[in-house]
């Protein structure tokens, strides 16, 4: 039981209520309504239908967050009038809408204690359409901008509301800096975190961001530094004293005026307004204005003459307000000075035009339609004002200092190469019809540069890192400069594929586009043909009596990579060239070993994840063309070859590539390893 003891009456009161059914707000409630001292209330164990409503009516399924869950109302489960609590659009960030409510019901905001007690005063109840005025002060307009307040998150910011992010953002595992949101704190009842959300002594607030930036929703809750806290029902040091009980039966008579009151809280000179923990819908209002202390008001029309309303200020008058509620007060420009903000706010605050002609906008006013509306030099935004303040809409259209000019570079002429190597150009661009300069490449041979020119061998890194390390270009010829000497080309073979040309090799589609399936015409490739070795096509990628052949697609076409393989008639066909095997390497693989070419282990054994060691292959390196690994199928510093394995070892396939040292070496010689292994057979080593 919870006992509260104060003077009534001059006696001693004890009251005891349950604690269990009873929540801070409803205990408010019901002390609130005993000293009421201006009307006559319903005795306290007497409490009217209303305020009966102190338990959920049985078979209930949706009953708020100190009965259930939040969010209990969903769109595949929606709720009935008075039910909740629902994801509405008061909630900001991803909702439901009013789709958690039943046909024509909506999902209002912080509404549901209209409908019984038992709810927290954060849950959101279904309700009809109509009962949701123009302005609710449960779900108000976003509110001003507060001087000195970031508009936008601070680069970097994890967690900053659910308009830029996600609710709950902070945790206990992931626990926030003061001034970020939203947090999961005790005001939102429920299965909660607390303050456990909220780095060292930080606790969670309720509703409090705005304060931390303009960008906050109204319903996010920051982290913050602890604040002093009053007791809930009586003021320090106060002495209460009222007079006798009338005969008219109500528990409180009229206030004797003769009889002394030594207390200046609400709860002792029973003010007509005392918020919405104790009234019932608008109290304060303009046909009806409040007095000094009295609240909860929404503007200074509905506070009596000179007075204004107040923000969040209504705790300094007695501890039966809540937290937010606004009391009319004597205006003091250091405490109640209201920041206009700016002036021209768009379509969710302004009525009709705001930036105009005659009365145009300074900077992060809006919504304009044209620079004529912006004062100065400001020019009118797309779509901009949202980054000034959360509370414009998000197509309003923001006054902005114009952008720097743009500088014009359509005359700066390129005085880049006009051949760049495979790296960049597709298909051949150094050719006997359209020589190359000085630094193009890549070139095959000296017809393809201009005048004297040469070309050179791998050289073309020195005239810029764009090209490939094994692309060739055009130079001066000098005595110490390694030439290529070729035969004269023949123009009459193509520089570029024939138009609708469905395979013509690496350089301009894929490899092995030849197939059993669609088998290619003479002189198209790339085919998998015998001279691949390990499982290959055969001549079945080639049509009718054609054959496979190796490496000879150059003379089809000059645009072909000198590694694509082509189909053509049976007697063009030479015998293959004989294999020169290195003495001294290995005739078979060695045991253990991961990658041994074509033969035994396939093509492209070697891959990025699953790099091999010098002497293995076959990899997919630079010199293979097209879409290639590099040199990233090798460990280390490792570089993948070109047709070099067999000087790993005979049972390599002529066309594997292996990877060696960058300068061409390695390999280990049987010997040396017999060698080895007679040390260690030997306990030598």
């Amino acid at each position: 039981m919870l006992t509260r003891a104060m003077v009534y009456w001059g006696l001693p009161l004890v009251i005891s209520v349950p604690q269990l059914f009873f929540p801070p707000q409803v205990e408010k409630f019901y002390l609130g309504r005993l000293f009421k001292g201006r009307q006559s209330q319903p005795s306290v164990s007497s409490p009217s239908p209303v305020e009966a409503l102190l338990y959920p009516p049985p078979g209930q399924r949706c009953k708020g967050r100190n009965y259930g869950d939040r969010r209990c109302c969903t769109p595949e489960t929606p709720c009935g009038l008075g039910e909740g609590d629902c994801d509405g659009p008061g909630d900001g960030g991803q909702n439901d809408g009013d789709a958690g409510c039943q046909g024509d019901l909506v999902c209002g905001s912080n509404n549901c204690r209209k409908f019984g007690l038992y709810y927290h005063e954060k849950d959101d109840c279904c309700e009809k359409a109509s009962d949701v005025g123009s302005r609710d002060k449960n779900n108000p307009s976003p509110g001003q901008v507060i001087p000195g307040v970031p508009l936008t998150p601070k680069p970097g910011q994890r967690c900053a509301g659910r308009n830029f992010g996600q609710r709950r953002c902070c945790s206990p595992s992931q626990p926030c800096d003061e001034g970020e949101g939203d947090c999961d704190g005790q005001e939102d009842g429920g299965q909660h975190d607390g303050n456990a959300g909220c780095k060292g002594d930080l606790v969670c607030g309720s509703n409090n961001c705005k304060q931390f930036g303009s960008y906050y929703h109204e319903k996010d809750d920051c982290c913050e530094r602890p604040r002093r806290n009053l007791p809930l029902m009586m003021e320090p040091e106060t002495i209460v004293t009222l007079n006798q009980p009338s005969t008219s039966g109500s528990v409180i008579g009229p206030r004797n005026p003769s009889v002394p009151v030594v207390c200046s809280s609400p709860l002792c000179l029973g003010s007509r307004c005392q918020g919405r923990n104790v009234d019932q819908g608008r109290c304060c209002t303009a046909s009806n204005p409040c007095e000094e202390g009295e609240g909860d008001c929404d503007n200074s029309n509905e506070c009596r003459g000179g007075l204004v309303c107040g923000n969040n200020n209504c705790a300094q008058f007695g501890s039966v307000f809540h937290p937010k509620d606004d009391c009319c007060v004597r205006p003091r420009p250091e405490e109640n000075s209201v920041n206009p903000g700016p002036r021209c706010q768009g379509r969710n605050v302004d009525t009709g035009r705001c930036c105009t002609a005659a009365s145009p906008c300074v900077e992060g006013e809006g919504d304009c339609d044209n620079d004529q509306e912006c004062g100065g030099d400001m020019v009118c935004g797309n779509n901009n004002c949202q980054q000034f303040s959360s509370i414009f809409h998000p197509k309003d259209d923001c006054c902005v200092k114009p952008p720097p000019p743009v500088e014009d570079f359509t005359n700066i002429v390129d005085l880049s190469p006009r051949c760049q190597g495979r790296n960049v150009d597709t298909g051949r661009c150094c050719t006997a019809a359209s020589p190359c300069v000085e630094g193009e490449g890549d070139c095959d041979n000296d017809q393809e540069c201009g005048g004297d020119m040469v070309c050179g061998d791998n050289n073309c890194k020195q005239f810029g890192e764009i090209f490939h390390p094994k692309d060739d270009c055009c130079v001066t010829p000098q005595g110490s400069q390694q030439q290529k000497t070729a035969p004269p080309v023949d123009l009459s073979i193509p520089f570029e594929p024939k138009l609708g040309q469905r395979c013509a090799g690496r350089n301009f589609g894929d490899r092995r586009c030849c197939t059993p399936e669609n088998p290619c015409d003479e002189g198209e490739g790339d085919c998998d043909g015998p001279g691949d070795g390990g499982n290959n096509d055969g001549h079945r990628g080639c049509r009718g009596d054609l054959v496979c052949g190796s490496n000879n697609c150059k003379k089809f076409g000059h645009f072909y990579h000198e590694k694509d393989d082509c189909c053509e008639k049976p007697s063009a066909v030479q015998n293959a060239p004989v294999i020169q095997i290195p003495k001294g390497v290995w005739q078979e693989p060695p045991t253990g070993e991961k990658c041994s070419g074509r033969n035994y282990h396939g093509r492209r054994c070697c891959t990025p994840d699953n790099p091999c060691d010098i002497g293995e292959g076959d990899c997919d390196g630079p010199g293979d063309g097209g879409q290639h690994d590099g040199d990233a199928g090798c460990r280390g510093d490792l570089v993948c070859g070109s047709n070099n394995c067999l000087k790993f070892g005979a049972y390599f396939h002529p066309k594997d590539d292996c990877c060696e040292n960058p300068d061409g070496s390695g390999g280990v010689q049987p010997a040396m390893i017999l060698l080895c292994l007679l040390h260690v057979d030997s306990g030598i080593m």
